[in-house]
């Protein structure tokens, strides 16, 4: 095949002769023979054709031992497709057995070459059936998506590199059976179950109403083809309606419509197809489609050869044309299922999971084949154990000293002379911290705030805002936070929104809530007086408070997505977050951590607590200098910090203000995503790094994840649940998602808040029965995407877009 005036030209030769190459491999072990026959299978395999000048096909004898020989050969797809290969295993056979014998060849003449065929691809009559055909397809695929997004393993490369590898499964003889009964009940083909089946799969973890495969079809529409070892192979674009749930028996009859109308308008070249539609190309991936599915139910024929016993040897596939191409044979009763898929977008370990939920999704439509598809199960049961119960085995004991106060009196009663907090130039042991929080607490008990009232609290960063908030705990009291730098109509919001007993201000502050009907203290005053001893009874620990089960503090969400929410945690909540951060990733009393979040957003809650706890100290540092790299890097070298928490928008900050690492040496992220090219940074720059994943409603962090090596994924790793926490990824239908498979993310256990203030039917909306656990506990919805990997980290994947809808829990175990 040439280009003659820039037009593709055909020589056909008078007669051929190939080459039977023959290396002597018999010098070599067993073992090593067969790695020579391997290698020389995949040197044919890679070893690029001369299409002009051809031969266009090879063969190499490969000698192992005396009555032992490996017959490679390699075919281009221009000459010969997969009935081809029947054909010529049939033909083989027969005129080697001729030709050992003397006997001259058996094989009648060809009642018609393939050239005879191409002249009638190019005939008038033909021509006009394509424009024909053309028209359909251009109706049929006008809007169609021109990717399906399978979740990758890897993020998809810019080039198309085309390496591949294989993996089998077999589906049993049970599902075959059923498979073939229901078609017949049905009126379809094997074909059509089985991509009714393989689209419903695609849906499920794409999340696609409109799913786009490509299917190769024999094209050898005359009986006189059928005989002919050529390239007569289209391939047909198979877009199927998948909107609106439906069962899988209506989702089979829509694939059998599309499939029907497909086959009957099956002539029109592919390439002819994509050149009259001209998509936007991208060298990242094939045009039309990316998924190729193909039932191979050509005529077989085993190579067999006379005096000889023969068998086919399996070697390695190193190159993949799609990102995914499933294959499915009869044989023996059962089907033989073969994927074949892009490296460089996948693990083997995905594929194969893959093949074992496409037979289970079969299972559980044939069971119930009037079940909608979101319901159809895809695990199997040991699988389902994995991600419900053997990855959320988190329980621990709560933190024996109680609640958060009481966790903090036992650090300051073990080391009442260690430097608690410092801002600025002021430092406090705990001994004077904790005597100065008792002092406020007595002040707001004095006020009549107590047990169960909310205390808001808005006060600039200082060490008496860390005395008053744990004054407002150790009174019995729960606080909110109103951040002073925002607007005069948010605050008034919340105060008038959130169940507010009083407030707790500082003297620079306080003008703003002249017109309250509610006790105002002044931290000031509240804190005045000495730091306290054994002898001064303002400053002795108070008496318990609150119960694990009563609220710790009130907060209220940004409003991004509509109107403030006010989320009320209770201090079991708070304790176990503490408790379990105590642990891992931990802190020692040789650490020195810096606050840098506003007490406004929850995360600060940890940089506040989790020192004062374990004997570590903390260090804050102003609004004004949190924002200002320069600044915040000199008060890091001062100070010695060893740990900061931030969001990735202040690593970045640090980054772009010149930061070259060392100090802090412990990085703790979250609060936004965190980018695979961030984290390698910050990999560079300190001893430890650990990424923190949590929403409001589950009380600041529900998973976190040391961060280590080379980062494979798009996005880095959130990790596994802290201690008591349980979180599963589960699909539309309320089904554990398989691994790999994005699914929306819902939190259990501990951390769990006690729900919105005053929007009970957003609560009962967001905060659902939990079906898993057994305890009559409930689950929060967090409206992420996420899914499972492999070793049972959880990855996140972004915010749902709103249209999932989950539909109920289904789940046996």
């Amino acid at each position: 095949f040439y280009a003659a005036g820039g037009e593709p030209s055909s020589r056909i030769a008078a007669q051929g002769s190939v080459p039977l190459a023959v290396t002597d491999l018999t010098a070599l072990s067993s073992s090593e023979g067969e790695e020579a026959a391997a290698r020389a299978a995949r040197e044919e395999e890679q070893t690029p054709f001369d299409l002009a000048n051809g031969p266009l096909f090879r063969a190499r004898l490969l000698r192992l031992a005396g009555d032992e020989h490996v017959f490679v050969m390699a075919n281009h797809h221009i000459v010969s497709d997969a009935w081809s290969a029947g054909i010529l295993f049939r033909e083989l056979g027969a005129l080697y057995g001729a030709f050992a014998n003397g006997r001259p060849s058996p094989l009648p003449p060809l009642p018609v070459q393939y050239g005879d065929f191409a002249e009638w691809q190019r005939g008038a009559d033909h021509a006009e059936a394509l424009s024909r055909q053309l028209s359909y397809w251009k109706a049929r695929l006008e809007g169609a998506p021109a990717v399906l997004d399978l979740p990758t393993d890897r993020p998809r490369p810019a080039v198309q590199g085309f390496g591949g590898r294989r993996e089998s499964a077999s589906f049993s003889e049970s599902t075959t059976a059923a498979l073939s009964a229901f078609g017949q009940s049905e009126g379809l083909t094997l074909f059509m179950t089985l991509l009714a089946g393989f689209t419903a799969l695609l849906s499920r973890f794409t999340g696609a109403a409109d799913v786009v495969v490509g299917s190769p079809i024999a094209g050898r529409t005359r009986p006189e083809l059928e005989g002919l070892i050529g390239c007569f192979l289209n391939t047909l674009v198979l877009r199927t309606d998948v909107s609106g749930d439906p069962s899988f028996r209506e989702l089979a009859r829509r694939v059998r419509e599309a499939s029907l109308g497909a086959f009957s308008h099956q002539d029109l070249p592919f390439e002819k197809l994509v050149e009259e539609l001209n998509p936007d190309r991208s060298l990242s991936h094939s045009p039309l489609f990316q998924v190729m599915f193909m039932l191979q139910n050509a005529p077989k024929s085993d190579l067999e050869m006379e005096g000889l016993e023969v068998e086919s040897v399996p070697f390695a596939l190193s190159t993949s044309k799609f990102d995914l191409t499933v294959s499915l044979s009869p044989a023996g009763g059962r089907l033989g299922a073969r994927a074949e898929y892009d490296v460089d977008l996948f693990e083997g370990e995905t594929i194969a999971r893959w093949l074992r939920h496409f037979e289970a999704l079969l299972e559980s439509a044939l069971r119930d084949p009037d079940a909608p598809i979101s319901t159809l199960r895809l695990l199997t049961r040991e699988e389902e154990r994995r991600v419900v119960i053997d990855w959320n085995r988190t329980e621990a004991p709560l933190p024996v000293e109680g609640p958060l106060p009481r966790m903090f009196e036992a650090q300051a009663a073990e080391t009442p002379e260690a430097i608690a907090a410092v801002f600025e130039d002021e430092q406090w042991t705990y001994a004077e911290l904790n005597a100065r929080a008792n002092r406020i607490a007595r002040r707001l008990q004095e006020a009549g705030l107590s047990s169960g009232s909310l205390v808001a609290i808005c006060l600039d960063r200082s060490l008496a805002m860390v005395a008053s908030l744990l004054g407002i705990l150790k009174a019995g009291a729960s606080y909110l936070p109103l951040d002073p730098d925002y607007p005069r109509e948010r605050i008034d919001f919340m105060i008038a929104d959130a169940p507010v007993s009083g407030l707790l201000t500082s003297r620079v502050l306080a003008g703003r809530f002249e017109n309250l009907a509610m006790p105002v203290l002044l931290a000031e005053d509240a804190i005045a007086g000495p730091a306290g001893g054994a002898q001064d009874p303002a400053t002795g620990n108070l008496p318990d408070g609150s119960g694990l089960d009563d609220r710790a503090y009130l907060i209220y969400t940004s409003g991004s997505t509509g109107r403030p929410k006010g989320v009320e945690i209770p201090h079991r909540a708070l304790a176990n977050l503490i408790g379990s951060m105590r642990t891992k990733p931990g802190l020692s009393r040789d650490d020195v951590l810096l606050s840098v979040t506003t007490l406004s957003f929850d995360i600060a809650a940890l940089e506040l607590y989790l020192p004062l706890v374990t004997g570590a100290r903390l260090v804050l540092v102003s609004r004004e200098i949190a924002s200002d790299a320069s600044r915040l890097l000199e008060r890091i070298a001062r100070f010695g910090v060893t740990a900061m928490q931030a969001t990735p928008a202040t690593w970045l900050l640090l980054l772009h203000g010149g930061w070259q690492g060392g100090a802090p040496e412990r990085i703790f992220c979250g609060g936004e995503a965190l980018s695979r090219d961030l984290a390698s940074e910050l990999q560079g720059r300190c001893r430890e790094l650990w990424n923190f994943y949590g929403p409001t409603e589950t009380t600041i962090w529900s998973a976190i994840h040391p961060v280590r090596g080379k980062i494979e994924s798009a996005s880095v790793p959130i990790g596994r649940p802290i201690a008591n926490t349980r979180m599963y990824v589960l699909d539309p239908g309320g089904h554990p998602a398989p691994v790999g498979i994005p699914g929306e993310l819902f939190i259990g256990g501990a951390g769990v808040a006690l729900g919105y203030w005053n929007r009970p039917e957003l609560t009962a909306e967001k905060f659902v029965p939990d079906p898993f656990a057994g305890d009559g506990g409930r689950l929060y919805r967090t409206g992420d995407l996420a899914r499972y990997r492999a070793d049972g980290t959880l990855e996140f994947l972004g915010r749902l877009d709103g249209q999932v809808k989950l539909r109920g829990f289904r789940i046996e175990l």
